[in-house]
């Protein structure tokens, strides 16, 4: 019986220590750095504390004085204790003289970072030439007499998830650029718009001419479209951004999500200057 109630009694301790014990740990996790910014908020603070501090000590001193124990402020017949005490003096007279006033810093316009805003197309010198330019890309040439330029690493296999810029020329002259996507996986997507988000920024995009199919168990959706004026922000985004994400809004409230890779951004910059140095024109 004895041991139970022992037992119990040890339960109860652990239970009434371990909060204050954790109270005391989660403070003293928060160092310097953590607390230093409140006060810098509340500079007023520090001024209240040291007029309090010198108000408790003139207080203890009045004190002492009336029960004729004071120690003399000044002199050398105080000793040590008179120089902890001037020494204490200096130190709250130099927290009351600090200027504590809060001033607000005005930035100089000239020298803030121009605001973010969305990509807008810019009629710009084209770097690099033709010839360049060429050997990156693959070029063909259909039944049709047709020359088609695309990027070296992509195909338009189906069964290939891409997305990239293409073009044909027609006797030496370029036709419309284009946006392809291809949707490869085991489950049908029936996307049918494109949000892509480049550099923080969202730019819509709407296939007019999808086409899909299935092979086996596997679903394959490909759009190819013809890119006009309304669509020169878009390419001018995904050739200039840092990064771009795209996601295929699907039926039934599915969505594909893919971030494009720097090979893919990089391509896109390629075929752009290349159809553009070839004097072909987005409109």
């Amino acid at each position: 019986m004895k041991r139970h109630l022992i037992y119990i009694l040890m339960a109860l301790i652990a239970v009434a220590v371990t909060p204050i014990a954790s109270a005391q740990t989660y403070e003293e996790d928060y160092d310097e750095s953590i607390r230093r910014p409140i006060r810098r908020l509340h500079p007023e603070r520090e001024r209240e504390k040291a007029m309090k501090a010198y108000q408790q000590e003139q207080e203890r001193l009045e004190r002492e004085k009336q029960q004729g124990t004071a120690r003399p402020a000044t002199g050398k017949k105080g000793g040590k204790n008179s120089d902890d005490l001037d020494a204490h003096h200096a130190y709250l007279d130099s927290l009351l003289n600090q200027d504590y006033t809060i001033r607000e810093i005005v930035a100089d316009p000239d020298e803030l970072p121009p605001a973010a805003e969305p990509y807008r197309w810019v009629d710009e010198r084209i770097d690099g030439n033709r010839s360049s330019l060429l050997r990156q890309v693959t070029s063909d040439n259909p039944s049709t007499g047709v020359q088609r330029f695309l990027p070296s690493k992509v195909s338009m296999n189906h069964t290939e998830n891409a997305i990239y810029f293409y073009y044909q020329e027609s006797a030496g002259e370029p036709q419309s650029l284009h946006l392809r996507i291809q949707y490869y996986a085991d489950d049908p997507l029936n996307y049918d718009k494109i949000v892509f988000y480049i550099d923080g920024f969202e730019y819509v995009f709407h296939p007019s001419n999808t086409r899909r199919g299935a092979r086996g168990r596997m679903y394959w959706e490909v759009s190819d479209d013809a890119l006009i004026a309304a669509d020169r922000d878009l390419v001018y985004a995904l050739t200039h951004c840092n990064w771009a994400r795209m996601t295929m809004k699907g039926a039934n409230g599915i969505d594909h999500v893919k971030m494009l890779s720097e090979d893919q951004l990089t391509d896109m910059r390629t075929m752009l200057n290349l159809y553009l140095l070839s004097g072909g024109r987005i409109n």
